[in-house]
């Protein structure tokens, strides 16, 4: 039996490399033709032009709801409550905007190999493990069932639960590993936020998030591809839907643009404003609010932090620590110079930095 458990393990094992060199060599390919560089006309790309309208349009509504009594609307001033220039003409912006531009293509790309990579790989060496497990306790290969349209939305509802599961411990993880969090600071550097504030993510600070998240939908896979071998279909658009519905909002994220849901449904969905509170310099808000879709893995893990009004926000790292990552060149060399100073031992050299010494708030 432990032989037969050992020959399973090692196929799956093979499978899963299998797999990897061939996301990789997609990855190879997807590099040298940038025509497939998903901006604006792929959903799964943040600046896709439906989400990028949704930020206008929330931001209109939101603008007409908070203007002062009486006053007359103007373009020209909404446009100031939506793209201020103390937000888009700052440095900490042009250098996101830097950032994209020279590293967004690789990260964002290597990111979904990663991801679906683990994905699929993961999901197979579950399932030959599940298999592997039913043999030892009988005859079979294991239940057997028949899929129903019950079972398929119950396997998009648990795909979804995990992948956003996966993502919670990923992002705790960046911020309680201290080597992690030396790479992770890249995103938290930004000074004010706005949407390719998103993109801010140093090559290797993807790579947990990408572990975590293709090992617990790869289980959730194998799961259902063992206890249903004829397959399970999946229900395409209930996850097209959450997608779209959860990136409608999601630019606001990072932004300056204060959106909250309230303290009830705070408790199970993390709003723009939570995500916002994340970035906050305050000892209050460090370490708060580390969910994607749901903010119920927070509310367990005891690091929930839900506004009941709205509050101004110091984006950036304690200390103005923010300061030193103020070169395209530091956001990638800095983590490793800090890194290696975690795994020594010692106290992360600080870098002198250029800029004035303020931090700024978060409207303009």
């Amino acid at each position: 039996m432990i032989e037969n458990l050992t020959a399973a393990m090692a196929a799956a094992l093979t499978a899963y490399l299998d797999r990897i060199q061939g996301e990789v060599a997609a990855f190879a390919g997807r590099l040298a033709d940038l025509s497939t560089y998903p901006f604006m006309v792929m959903p799964i790309h943040r600046l896709y032009w439906y989400y990028l309208f949704g930020f206008l349009a929330i931001a209109f509504v939101l603008y007409l709801r908070r203007r002062p009594a009486g006053e007359e609307f103007t373009i020209k001033r909404f446009l100031r409550f939506w793209l201020p220039k103390s937000v888009y003409r700052h440095r900490s912006t042009l250098l996101d905007l830097k950032f994209y531009l020279f590293n967004g293509v690789f990260v964002e790309v290597a990111f979904v190999t990663v991801l679906i990579g683990s994905f699929f790989g993961f999901a197979e060496v579950f399932e030959a493990a599940f298999r592997a497990l039913w043999s030892v306790g009988g005859p079979g290969e294991g239940p057997g069932l028949t899929a129903t349209p019950g079972a398929e939305l119950a396997y998009m509802i648990a795909i979804i639960l995990a992948a956003d599961l996966g993502f919670f411990i990923g992002h705790y993880l960046t911020h309680k590993v201290p080597l992690l969090w030396e790479f992770h600071k890249v995103h938290h550097s930004a000074a004010v936020l706005n949407p390719l504030t998103n993109y801010r993510f140093h090559p290797v600070d993807r790579i947990p998030l990408g572990l975590f998240m293709g090992l617990l939908t790869g289980l959730v896979k194998g799961g259902f591809g063992f206890a249903y071998p004829g397959g399970i279909a999946e229900m395409t658009a209930v996850n097209v839907g959450v997608l779209l519905a959860f990136n409608l909002s999601a630019n606001l994220r990072h932004s300056h643009i204060w959106l909250s849901y309230g303290w009830h449904l705070g408790h199970v969905l993390s709003s723009p404003a939570q995500h916002q509170i994340h970035h906050g310099s305050e000892p209050r808000h460090i370490d708060k609010n580390f969910g994607l879709m749901f903010s119920l893995w927070d509310w367990i893990a005891g690091t929930l932090y839900v506004p009941r009004a709205r509050e101004e926000i110091r984006f950036g790292l304690s200390g103005r620590e923010h300061e030193e990552y103020d070169s395209l060149w530091r956001l990638y060399s800095l983590p490793f110079v800090k890194a290696a100073a975690v795994l020594r031992g010692r106290p992360a050299p600080a870098a002198r930095s250029e800029r004035p010494r303020r931090l700024e708030g978060q409207e303009g």
